[in-house]
């Protein structure tokens, strides 16, 4: 009974290992979302067109993808998330390096939107103007 106890112990030692050496274990990192630094003050667009939205968030020492989520209401999340379960945040976001990301989407019908770049645990609310009769897509 004994033997069988350590030789579960071993294996569960043995697979704890394995996942921390591939780099998640049981990190939170995985799931970190950098702080933004710069993002533009409006946007508009032309209805039914792919766009992309530039802006930095802080290097956190992995690469980062843009998730952009129609969360209804008129509103449009654009999340960094970091690509690497190791990577580490800067404890002051507003000394950090910065990376620029790229969302993309594609814009809905004619109307008044709001862009929510997330940053953190918090957002940052961009005007988003959908205008068939503009032809602009720009961001400033």
């Amino acid at each position: 009974m004994i033997r069988a106890i350590r030789n579960v112990a071993f294996f569960v030692v043995l697979a704890a290992g394995a996942l921390l050496a591939s780099g998640c274990g049981s990190s939170s990192d995985c799931n970190l979302t950098p702080d933004v630094s710069t993002h533009p003050s409006s946007c508009t667009f032309a209805p039914a067109t792919t766009v992309t939205v530039s802006a930095r968030w802080c290097s956190c020492g992995s690469s980062v993808t843009c998730d952009v989520v129609n969360a209804g209401g008129g509103v449009f999340q654009l999340e960094p998330k970091v690509n690497s379960c190791d990577a580490s945040c800067p404890p002051n976001p507003t000394d950090c390096p910065t990376d620029a990301v790229q969302c993309v989407f594609t814009t809905p019908g004619e109307g008044s939107y709001n862009l929510y770049f997330i940053s953190g645990s918090s957002f940052e609310s961009v005007p988003m103007t959908v205008d068939n009769s503009s032809g602009l897509t720009t961001c400033s």
